[in-house]
């Protein structure tokens, strides 16, 4: 039996009128700036990350933005439900919905991973010093210097981060970072051009005056467009190059496909994928390898559903 989710109530209480309105707006929010700029629709974009991916990552994101909104009527889904419903949630999940409400989504770097117990996460855009997190499943992938889009709660005693995790290639998140140390030096002109880039109906000139925290809340949907704009990128390019060795000889492409053993679920694959430092995850079904220590050609590994994971490398 599958673990039940920790906001599995809250999220049955976003189905309801007026929230499923809104979350229906904050979701294209964090969707319809991508579609405008590689003009697919949702539902392609559904199909080239997958929909297990998109859930976890796009639509977390957008729910969780949903917590942290104070709407017209000075309304809030989080103060709604708990006053409702809190009842029947623990005191802990309480408090998580709790710390998520008041909430901002940042971006990290990753250090001093400990698996299965703890990591650190540096603030790359507020600074500050490196903060640890009380973590368990996330220290199995995470890796040294690791970049990721998140929000960090604190609830009791324990720092921990919230459900919706946004890895970042290094060179995504560094003009991430720019684009934010930009805005207060920004002319009327390019904070239009800026606004068009982040799909954002606010005025830039107000948000330049904010503090960096509540830039941040302004702009949370900006993490999920940039990210989903770079790995739909990175998913679509699928043409192989003219690759050769020093010897001018064309390299090959090889596929090896290893039967599972009766009863592996998906879960098993993906968490043995995840553990081995030299892949990345590509989608829900695809992992690069990357080898650190010197230039090699790179290999894809994918889960397929008929219980076979098969490797396909070039040599």
């Amino acid at each position: 039996m599958a673990r039940k989710h920790l906001l599995e109530g809250l999220m049955k209480w976003a189905t309801r009128e007026p929230w499923r309105d809104r979350f229906e707006a904050v979701l294209e929010d964090h969707v319809l700036p991508t579609c405008d700029e590689t003009g697919l629709e949702v539902d392609e974009i559904v199909s080239t990350l997958g929909e297990d991916l998109f859930m976890s990552t796009v639509w977390a994101c957008a729910f969780e933005d949903l917590l942290t909104r104070e709407f017209d009527d000075g309304s809030n889904i989080v103060d709604g439900y708990l006053k409702r419903r809190g009842w029947k949630e623990t005191a802990s999940v309480r408090a998580y919905m709790a710390a998520l409400r008041n909430s901002v989504v940042s971006l990290y770097e990753v250090s001093d991973v400990v698996p299965d117990t703890s990591f650190r996460a540096r603030d790359l855009v507020r600074g500050g010093e490196p903060v640890l997190i009380s973590e368990r499943s996330a220290t199995r992938t995470l890796k040294q210097w690791d970049r990721f889009a998140e929000r960090i709660v604190q609830v009791g005693q324990r720092t921990q981060i919230s459900g919706a995790v946004l890895p970042f290639e290094y060179q995504t998140s560094e003009n991430l970072i720019e684009g934010f140390r930009s805005i207060g030096n920004l002319s009327g002109k390019e904070q239009k051009e800026l606004a068009k880039t982040f799909g954002e109906d606010f005025d830039l000139a107000v948000i330049a005056n904010l503090s960096e925290t509540e830039r941040l809340r302004a702009v949370s949907s900006t993490f999920t467009t940039c990210w989903l704009i770079d790995a739909i990128d990175r998913a679509e390019q699928s043409e192989m190059p003219d690759l050769r060795n020093a010897d001018g000889d064309e390299l090959l492409q090889c596929t090896v496909s290893y039967p599972l053993a009766d009863g592996t679920a998906d879960d098993d694959v993906r968490a043995a994928l995840d553990s081995c430092p030299d892949l990345r995850p590509a989608t829900a079904t695809q992992w690069n390898w990357v080898r650190r220590e010197k230039r090699a050609a790179s290999s894809a590994a994918r889960a397929r559903p008929s219980k076979s994971l098969t490797i396909e490398t070039t040599r």
